[in-house]
């Protein structure tokens, strides 16, 4: 298995938050083999989560609501698992790869453009969670917390397709330039 040393500066601005020109939102609303937008159970389970009157920002509150209750979702399962959306969702149950996979789904079929992060969690592991574009702007959301996240979450890279070209096997070295 071909091994890869990756040395990155990630440069944080506070000051500014993200945002966004996206010329082809289509890309961040499709359906994907990881992400079944247009499955009937997906829109059923849109439908009595969300509204279609509903705020972008109302949107994306809702979801990380429902994530974050455990009658309908718990973080259980095998580490680096990665059972699909639909099994997710029926089995209420996975790690943060389904989480992320699953809030991915239900955003795009409630109409928001999200795509996926995989990165770390300062001072700890490997993490995966969302992208969402909320007003012009990307929203990171973690679906396994229910929360918006903060700025121990770092990116390393990004998809709009579900499929990641690297996989992490050690922790991240971190240190801080000023």
């Amino acid at each position: 298995m071909p091994v890869v040393k990756l040395s990155a500066d990630i440069a944080l601005d506070l000051e500014n938050p993200r945002t966004a020109t996206i010329e082809d939102r289509s890309s961040y609303l499709s359906t994907t083999p990881r992400w079944p937008v247009e499955s009937q159970e997906i829109r059923k389970l849109v439908e009595s989560i969300v509204s279609p009157s509903d705020s972008d920002a109302i949107k994306v509150k809702k979801l990380l609501a429902w994530f974050s209750d455990t009658k309908n979702m718990r973080y259980d399962g095998l580490t680096g698992s990665r059972y699909g959306t639909l099994t997710t969702l029926k089995q209420h149950f996975g790690r943060c790869w389904d989480y992320s996979d699953a809030m991915i789904t239900l955003a795009r079929a409630s109409g928001l453009p999200a795509r996926q992060v995989y990165g770390w969690l300062y001072e700890s592991e490997g993490h995966v969670w969302c992208d969402i574009l909320v007003d012009g702007r990307w929203q990171m959301v973690d679906p396994t917390g229910g929360t918006a996240c903060g700025i121990d979450y770092l990116p390393i890279c990004v998809t709009a397709t579900g499929e990641f070209p690297i996989l992490y096997a050690s922790k991240v070295s971190i240190s801080e330039k000023k």
